[in-house]
């Protein structure tokens, strides 16, 4: 399922949108580095570690249907090969920062997953 949602977020109204990257017409998931490089093509601005804590701060304002997805901060990465992506927590009631290594041998990206870019 194609997914894109806008949105502006906390008191400086920084605008966001959430994509996906698994193409219509039946793609279910793609390996780690296909997910970076579809990412890297998006239009606006590669979200960084700033943006990641700016939307964990004022997590309040990301949208409600946003919940059931994991949002991928593309350019918040740790000495691992890893990349940060916001996930809901429906026990805590707060969205949390996760790490998932980027490396085609462990596992794929599928539509659970949303990219998320700066669009200001």
């Amino acid at each position: 399922m194609w997914v894109r949602t806008e949105m502006k977020i906390g008191p400086k109204g920084k605008s966001y949108e959430a994509r996906s990257f698994v193409r219509e017409g039946g793609e279910v998931s793609v390996l780690a580095y296909e997910m970076m490089r579809r990412a890297e093509c998006m239009s606006g601005h590669e979200c960084l570690e700033e943006d990641g804590l700016y939307l964990l701060d004022n997590q309040q304002d990301i949208p409600h249907e946003l919940r059931s997805y994991c949002l991928v901060i593309q350019d918040w990465r740790n000495i691992r090969r890893e990349v940060a992506y916001l996930q809901w927590n429906g026990f805590y009631r707060c969205w949390q920062k996760i790490w998932r290594i980027v490396d085609n041998s462990v596992g794929r990206w599928d539509g659970s997953f949303l990219v998320i870019r700066r669009i200001d």
